[in-house]
């Protein structure tokens, strides 16, 4: 029998933004949910409803504020004294962080404060998308904070081979690659339509 977790989650996006990060974690905590354990998701405030309505789950939100460039991407203002107070009055059983922005970086300041073990997962190149804006001079910078997030942590959960190789050149430590899987029931062969496939 499964023993059941009480789990912090940290993440700068959930729904209802969508993106890959989004639907990863919302899978995530679909997952964790089902087999019993129990969540905590601490992440910016949206103007729609949060997801606490969910059975099993707990929400710590923080009042954010859009990025200039990216307005569909907010930043939570939230200090590691904030941080800290959420996590000792959930008391998780491990925190695991999935982005490395100031809300993330409030929950690693307290999961250190408070002793608790702390994994994070990567899930964004950012130092690519420098290069692709034409901001590269700083990617060296960009990579040596991340190296440096990560690395305080206990694991890193990455989504491919390829990722856990190139964060091991970087330098990063303690990387295994967690997938991202196929929906079996969705994407089912059996549904194969030739003629929708042609047009």
């Amino acid at each position: 029998m499964c023993q059941c977790l009480r789990i912090s989650l940290v993440t700068e996006t959930f729904f209802p933004q969508v993106n890959g990060v989004s639907r990863t974690l919302d899978r995530l905590v679909k997952y964790c949910a089902e087999q019993g354990d129990r969540l905590h998701l601490l992440m910016p405030r949206y103007k729609n409803e949060t997801p606490s309505a969910q059975p099993g789950l707990e929400v710590d939100d923080w009042h954010s504020v859009p990025l200039p460039f990216y307005p569909e991407v907010v930043l939570p203002l939230v200090t590691a004294n904030a941080a800290t107070n959420a996590l000792r009055r959930y008391q998780p059983d491990i925190v695991h962080i999935a982005t490395e922005g100031p809300l993330g970086r409030a929950a690693l300041i307290a999961s250190r404060r408070l002793n608790l073990p702390v994994v994070s997962s990567y899930h964004t190149n950012f130092p690519q998308y420098l290069e692709m804006y034409q901001t590269g001079v700083l990617a060296p910078l960009c990579w040596q904070y991340l190296r440096w997030f990560h690395n305080a942590t206990s694991m890193t959960f990455c989504p491919t081979p390829s990722i856990r190789m190139l964060l091991e050149q970087k330098g990063f430590r303690n990387v295994e690659v967690w997938g991202r899987g196929v929906d079996c029931y969705r994407f089912d062969p059996g549904k194969r339509d030739q003629n929708l496939r042609e047009s």
